[in-house]
Parts: C-alpha cells; structure tokens; sequence
C-alpha cells in the first residue's frame, strides 16, 4: 500500500535547477534550495506562513530521496517501475491521502499555524 501510495504521489513514470525532472539523478545536489524555488515556480506553489514552506522543503527533499532510491532499485532491476517528481512532491504521504484521495473519517491536512 505505501509503495503504491508513493507512487501515485510522486507521478509514476538541464540545468542545475531543473534536475528533479530528471529520473537518472542520483543524489540530491548541493543547491537543493534553487531547486525546490524551480519546482514551485514550474507548479505554481506558495506557501502563506515561513514554517509551512519549511515543512514542504523537507518533504520535498525526502521525497525526492525516495525517488532517487527507488529509481536506483529499477535501474538495478528490483522493481518494475520508476517513479518521478510531479506537483504533489511537497506533500507527506498521509497529506496526499487525506486531501487528494479524500480519505473518509479523518480530518483533512491543515498547515501549521505560525505563532
């Protein structure tokens, strides 16, 4: 199930900041933070509060490990399917599941609140 949670999440399948497109990479390069301002310029994300967007960075980053991860595991031949950054790469898995599969009997994802 979580495996194919992720995969819906994370869309199954240059320049510096262009390289989440790109499923052969193998390992998060050092100007991560160009990078996540390219993916929210390409879908248009904005984040109202600082630590919000400070949460969807670190999803963002452990996303893309899974990615780069995963991807290393079909290249290897252990799996059968690559996955690929898309626009819900800044969501958790249980984000995605409560607002995208409109999960019934759970409250849905609300951001944190800056104090």
């Amino acid at each position: 199930m979580k495996i194919c949670l992720l995969a819906l999440l994370l869309g199954v399948a240059r320049s510096a900041s262009d390289s989440w497109k790109d499923q052969s990479v193998t390992a998060i390069p050092s100007d991560v933070t160009s990078v996540f301002e390219d993916w929210k310029t390409t879908f248009g994300k904005t984040y109202q509060f600082a630590a919000t967007e400070d949460l969807a960075f670190t999803t963002f980053k452990d996303n893309w490990q899974f990615v780069i991860d995963h991807n290393a595991e079909f290249r290897a031949g252990n799996v059968t399917w690559s996955v690929k950054m898309n626009q819900f790469a800044d969501l958790t898995e249980t984000q995605f599941a409560q607002d995208m599969l409109c999960l019934q009997g759970r409250e849905r994802h609300q951001p944190p609140v800056d104090s």
